[in-house]
């Protein structure tokens, strides 16, 4: 939203660029994007069976494969994490392979998609506390899903002060909060 109260979008790509651009401010040593795929990949899994998944990739390497294509990172999301140095994570929304929010928010029969983080600063509650030890900052949870997957009806954010890691804390809020928006229209369905 704009100082004069405008309401704008980020277009394509843009729930990662939110994720980069929460990890900037929040000061999460890494952010993990997830979609519907495990990783990057040397071409598309989905197309090319012999595809191989990369374990490691520069931003430069990236930025060129989502110049030629590959849509699994917006090149403005790798652009902001090279400018600001923030290790991107890519995992799979659909399996917990190298991944931790679907231990903690796997939504049963309906499918859904989501971004988890965990951010560590120090703000003045924290530093009247005593918790602003360097290398040792309270960590703040986030999570965002949304389901079902193939056609969103429903977006819930959690962001959980001094809560620790994202998925650990945010996750499970997230999964009542839409499992009780289900289960309501189910109810709603019914009269």
């Amino acid at each position: 939203m704009s100082q004069e109260k405008e309401i704008t979008t980020l277009g394509r790509g843009g729930s990662d660029l939110t994720a980069v651009a929460l990890a900037k401010v929040l000061h999460a040593e890494v952010c993990e994007i997830y979609t519907d795929v495990r990783g990057v990949y040397t071409a598309d899994p989905r197309l090319v069976s012999k595809a191989r998944r990369l374990t490691k990739i520069s931003y430069e390497e990236m930025l060129e494969l989502a110049a030629t294509g590959a849509k699994v990172l917006h090149s403005r999301s790798v652009e902001v994490a090279r400018k600001f140095d923030i290790p991107l994570h890519v995992r799979s929304s659909f399996d917990d392979e190298d991944g931790t929010a679907n231990q903690y928010a796997v939504l049963d029969g309906i499918s859904s998609g989501g971004k988890t983080g965990t951010g560590e600063f120090c703000d003045v509650t924290a530093f009247n506390r005593n918790l602003c030890v360097p290398g040792n900052w309270p960590t703040h949870s986030w999570y965002t899903a949304f389901a079902p997957y193939e056609n969103p009806e429903i977006v819930v954010v959690a962001f959980v002060y001094n809560g620790g890691e994202g998925a650990v804390t945010a996750g499970p809020i997230v999964k009542q909060v839409i499992e009780a928006y289900f289960e309501l229209k189910a109810i709603d369905a019914n009269r």
